[in-house]
């Protein structure tokens, strides 16, 4: 069947093993019935990778999270669909995934969070945040060209989803939390899991520290 749209992630240096991307084509699997996809990792190191998951070459071998300013470049290497679904290799799948493959946007992010007291605004209504990515490839292309004209930063104390948002305020969607929720800011932890589809983990802590549900649904059926 051909694929309609590619879900993938980045695994870049050793700061997650590969079980992390096989636990998360595991989650998609389950969590996909009717949209015909593929997944991709794209990384620096396949090894361990389950071989049901297709590797890519990184599109822009940037340290860190800065390689996922390689989706915004005109073409993706590898990637046959038109669109694709992003999503960090330390978020969990808690609910059907349909939807948000089909949701009607070339770009579109999670929103971000506010992370402490400093934040003198809510960013949930201005602020995307790149754990979760949608996009038509090429629709955001102005964002990777305006990067290389910049120098390619790749600050230590910056991200690639405060620099999206600083250079283009309020040009990606922002997704409806019925799709992606916060672990620490939704208050997510305990027995029952979300009601919701993705469920982010941003900061600690990370899915592996984690009860509850988390253990239910953060695991790999191949293994």
């Amino acid at each position: 069947m051909i694929p309609e749209i590619t879900v993938c992630c980045i695994k870049w240096g050793d700061k997650y093993g590969p079980e992390y991307v096989n636990i998360l084509a595991s989650m998609v699997r389950r969590h996909v019935s009717a949209v015909p996809y593929e997944f991709v990792c794209f990384t620096d190191d396949p090894k361990g990778i389950d071989l049901c998951v297709r590797t890519e070459p990184m599109p822009y071998d940037g340290k860190g999270w800065w390689g996922k300013m390689g989706l915004y470049m005109n073409s993706l290497p590898g990637i046959l669909t038109s669109r694709i679904l992003y999503l960090d290799l330390d978020v969990v799948i808690t609910g059907a995934l349909d939807d948000l493959l089909r949701y009607p946007s070339d770009f579109a992010m999670a929103r971000d969070w506010p992370t402490g007291t400093w934040c003198k605004r809510d960013r949930r209504e201005h602020d995307g945040n790149s754990s979760v990515v949608l996009l038509r490839v090429g629709s955001a292309v102005r964002i990777w060209d305006r990067y290389v004209l910049a120098g390619q930063p790749t600050n230590a104390n910056d991200g690639d989803q405060e620099w999206v948002n600083r250079t283009f305020p309020n040009l990606a969607g922002l997704l409806p939390e019925r799709f992606v929720q916060s672990y620490k800011l939704h208050h997510l932890a305990g027995k029952n899991p979300p009601d919701c589809a993705v469920v982010m983990f941003h900061g600690k802590p990370k899915p592996p520290d984690c009860d509850g549900w988390v253990k239910e649904y953060w695991i790999d059926d191949h293994a």
